[in-house]
C-alpha cells in the first residue's frame, strides 16, 4: 500500500476483491429463491461488493442457500454470514458478528475466514485463550487442505495444484493471516520463542523489540524496568542494550525528536471538540467512515503575527497548537544536522527524499514559522493499532513508469492531539473538565516514533514510546514528521482487564471505549505546501480543501452540492468568545527511549536458550538458526514449536500483513514505497 495512514483494522487482507465505488444504489434480491448454486453465487458477489447491501438482502440469500441440496453450498452459506459478520464488525456491533461467526462455523466448522474474525473479536473481548485456539486451529486447516493435495495421488497425476482451487488457496490465505495474528499476541505475551517459530514460517527476518512488544501500562512507568532476555541485534546496530531505558531524574531527552506536552487546550475547547468529533458526529457519518482510503483537508495559516479573530473551531485550535510547534521545532530537526545530513536521501529508488532546511530565514530564535497544516482524525477501538507509516505528501511519489525525477517530501513537524471519547457516544466531561468515572486513562496502545526515515534503507536504532492518555487539558505528541511511526495494538492483558467479557457479548451491551486522536502535519511558510487534491470528494483523498462556501455554492474546485453538517460544526463561523487559557501552563512529558528498536527474528528459539546457557557458563558455544529468509523451513525445531509445516511460500504474495510490526528484510518498508516504482 502507498497510503500513509489507511484504515486500521486489526485483521489482514487475505485473497479479498475491494469494494466498488457506492455510487450506485445495489438493485432489489427478487423475492423468489435462487434456482440454483451458480445463481446463488452470483447474487453473493454482487451483494458483497455493494457497500449498499442490506442485512435483508442477505438473509434472504441465506435462506435460500439453505433450500439448496447441493453438497457444497455449505461453503457458500459460511461464506455469506462471514460477510454479514464483517460488516458487522465494521459497523461496531460485535456481538452480532461473533454470533454470525458462530453460524459460518456451524454450516462448515473448517472456515478459516470464520476462525480468523472469530480470534480477532474473542481477543478484543480478552478471551485471549480462545483466540488463540481459533488461529490454531484455522492454520491446521489451512495445512490441511494443502496436504490434499501433496498427498493425493490422482490429482498430482492429473496435474493439478492447491493455487488452482480457489477453495484451498482462500483457506491458505487466511490461515497466514491468522498465523500472523497469532505471532503478534504471542509477542505480546511475552512467548517470544512460539511467536519466532511463526514469523520464521511467515519468512520475516525483524521485528519490533520485545520491549516495544511488551509495552509497559501506566502502572509499572515508575517501576524500574526489568532486563529482557538475550536478543540478537540488526546489522548494523551499535548500541547493544537489552533493557528499556527511562529518562529519570526529571530530565528530558535532548536528543529527541518526539516532545510531549499535557494541558495545552482549554476546558471550553476540548468540550467543542468532543462534541464534534463524538461518535455518532456529522463529520464521520458523513465521510463514511471508516474509509478504504485515507482522507486528509489542507489549509493555509494567516501570515501575520497578530492573532486573528476567531472564526471557527479549527481557527481557534490551530491559533492554540501553532505557536507550541515553532517553538519547539529547531529541537525536534536537531537531528538534520552533520548526522542528519547523511539520512537526507532516498538510496536506492527513484524518489529523493527532501530535508528540512533549518538556515532559512523562515527560522528565527522562537522557531521556524509554519504556512500550511494538513488535519486528519481517527476514532478507533483501543484494542486497535495503526502500522508503521510515514507522513508524506502522496503527490510527490514517483509514479509507477514516470521518468520524472521526483523528491518524496514530509511536513516538517507532525502533531498528535489525544482526545478519546468514553463510549460511543461520546459522553463529555462536565463543566470542569472532569472525566466520568469510568472514563479510562489508558486509550489502547502507545504511539512509537522510530528514528528511521524514508530512504535509511537501515532499521532504527532507537524508538521513542508517547502513551495515550487521557489528561485534563488533552495530551499533544510532537515529533520530526520524517520519521517512522504508529500505534502498537492494545496489550491483550488490559483488553482483558476492562472488557466485561459476560457483558460485551450481549447485544445489549454498552459500545467499548474507543481511542479519538487528530492529527496535524506542519509545513514551513517558505517552502512549498504539499498538492491540494482537486475536489473534497467523495471519493475523499489526501489534502483536500476545507469547505468555505455555503450550502448550495459551487466552486471550481469544490462541489458543495451535498448537504453536509460537518463543516458547521467545524469551519463555520462562530460568535466570539472571550479568550481562555489552559488551566495550567502546558507540562513537559518524560520520554521512554527504547534501544534496539528491532531485532532478528531467531529461527531456532531452542538454539537462543543454549547460547543463554552458554554465556552463563562463560563458554564461546555458538548457536545455529534457521534462517528467516527461509520461508519453507525444514528446521524441526521451529516446525515443533509452530504446530507444524509452513504454509506455501507463493501464498505470502496474495496476503497484506497489516501492522509492519514483522518485516522479510531491513529494507523492506522503503521498497514497499520506493522500489516497488
Amino acid at each position: 500500500s502507498r497510503l500513509k495512514r489507511g484504515p486500521s483494522t486489526r485483521g489482514t487482507t487475505a485473497c479479498r476483491a475491494s469494494p466498488l465505488s457506492a455510487a450506485r444504489s445495489p438493485p432489489q434480491l427478487q423475492s423468489a429463491v435462487m434456482a440454483s448454486l451458480e445463481e446463488c453465487a452470483s447474487e453473493f458477489k454482487r451483494l458483497a461488493a455493494e457497500p449498499g447491501s442490506t442485512a435483508e438482502d442477505f438473509a434472504t440469500l441465506d435462506a435460500a442457500i439453505e433450500e439448496l441440496e447441493e453438497p457444497t453450498s455449505v461453503m457458500l452459506l459460511a461464506d455469506v454470514r462471514v460477510e454479514v459478520a464483517r460488516r458487522a464488525e465494521r459497523a461496531g456491533r460485535p456481538a452480532e458478528a461473533l454470533a454470525e461467526c458462530n453460524r459460518a462455523l456451524k454450516s462448515w466448522p473448517e472456515n478459516c475466514d470464520a476462525l480468523l474474525l472469530r480470534g480477532s473479536l474473542r481477543r478484543a473481548l480478552g478471551e485471549l485463550e480462545l483466540a488463540e485456539s481459533d488461529w490454531l486451529v484455522a492454520l491446521d486447516h489451512a495445512r490441511a487442505a494443502v496436504a490434499d493435495y501433496v498427498g493425493d495421488e490422482e490429482e498430482e497425476e492429473e496435474g493439478e495444484d492447491w493455487e488452482e482451487d480457489p477453495v484451498c488457496r482462500s483457506q491458505v490465505c487466511a490461515g497466514l493471516a491468522a498465523q500472523h495474528e497469532l505471532a503478534l499476541l504471542l509477542s505480546q505475551l511475552g512467548r517470544h520463542a512460539e511467536a519466532d517459530a511463526h514469523l520464521t514460517q511467515l519468512g520475516m527476518e525483524f521485528k519490533l523489540s520485545p520491549a516495544l512488544m511488551e509495552w509497559p501500562t501506566a502502572k509499572s512507568q515508575a517501576a524500574k524496568a526489568e532486563p529482557l532476555k538475550t536478543v540478537v541485534l540488526a546489522k548494523g546496530q551499535k548500541r547493544p542494550l537489552d533493557t528499556m531505558e527511562l529518562c529519570g531524574g526529571g530530565d528530558i531527552d535532548a536528543d529527541a525528536p518526539v516532545a510531549v506536552l499535557d494541558g495545552i487546550l482549554s476546558d471550553s475547547l476540548i468540550r467543542r471538540l468532543l462534541e464534534a468529533f463524538k461518535g455518532d458526529a456529522p463529520f464521520w457519518t458523513e465521510h463514511g467512515y471508516p474509509t478504504g482510503h485515507f482522507f486528509s483537508y489542507l489549509r493555509q495559516l494567516p501570515a501575520s503575527d497578530e492573532a486573528e479573530c476567531r472564526k471557527s473551531l479549527m481557527d481557534e485550535l490551530m491559533e492554540t497548537l501553532r505557536p507550541l510547534v515553532e517553538e519547539r521545532t529547531p529541537q525536534l530537526l536537531a537531528g538534520w544536522g552533520a548526522k542528519g545530513a547523511a539520512k537526507g536521501s532516498a538510496k536506492g529508488g527513484k524518489g529523493k527524499r527532501e530535508q528540512p532546511n533549518t538556515e532559512v530565514a523562515s527560522v528565527t530564535g522562537e522557531g521556524m514559522r509554519m504556512g500550511w497544516a494538513e488535519w486528519w482524525c481517527h476514532s478507533r477501538p483501543l484494542d486497535g493499532g495503526h502500522q508503521l507509516h510515514f507522513d508524506l505528501d502522496e503527490a510527490s511519489l514517483p509514479q509507477p513508469g514516470s521518468k520524472r525525477k521526483s523528491t518524496v517530501r514530509s511536513p516538517a513537524v507532525s502533531t498528535i492531539l489525544y482526545l478519546s471519547l468514553p463510549d460511543s457516544k461520546g459522553d463529555l466531561p462536565d463543566s470542569k473538565g472532569d472525566l466520568p468515572e469510568f472514563s479510562p486513562a489508558e486509550l489502547g496502545g502507545p504511539t512509537v516514533v522510530l528514528d528511521q526515515r524514508l530512504g535509511d534503507r537501515k532499521l532504527a536504532e532507537r524508538a521513542w514510546l508517547v502513551p495515550s492518555r487521557r489528561v485534563h487539558g488533552g495530551r499533544l505528541c510532537l515529533f520530526d514528521g520524517s520519521l517512522l511511526h504508529g500505534v502498537l495494538p492494545g496489550k491483550p492483558q488490559i483488553a482483558r482487564e476492562k472488557s466485561a467479557v459476560a457483558a460485551a457479548a450481549t447485544a445489549a451491551a454498552p459500545a467499548p471505549p474507543r481511542r479519538l486522536t487528530l492529527m496535524i502535519g506542519w509545513w514551513p511558510a517558505d517552502e512549498k505546501p504539499p498538492k491540494a487534491a482537486r475536489s473534497n470528494g467523495p471519493p475523499f483523498a489526501p489534502c483536500m480543501r476545507e469547505p468555505s462556501a455555503p450550502k448550495g455554492a459551487k466552486s471550481k474546485n469544490i462541489d458543495f452540492s451535498r448537504e453536509a453538517l460537518w463543516p458547521t460544526q467545524l469551519l463555520a463561523s462562530q460568535s466570539p468568545e472571550p479568550a481562555e487559557e489552559p488551566a495550567t501552563a502546558p507540562l513537559a512529558v518524560q520520554l521512554q527511549r527504547l534501544s534496539p528498536a528491532w531485532v532478528q527474528v531467531s529461527g531456532d528459539p531452542a538454539g537462543d536458550a543454549r547460547a543463554d546457557a552458554a554465556g552463563k557458563r562463560g563458554d564461546d558455544t555458538a548457536t545455529t538458526s534457521c534462517p528467516a529468509t527461509n520461508r519453507l523451513s525444514a528446521n524441526a525445531t521451529c516446525d515443533s514449536l509452530a504446530g507444524g509445516l509452513a504454509l506455501p511460500a507463493d501464498a505470502l504474495e496474495e496476503v497484506n500483513f497489516f501492522g509492519r510490526w514483522f518485516i522479510p528484510s531491513a529494507e523492506a518498508i522503503d521498497e514497499e514505497i520506493l522500489g516497488a516504482v
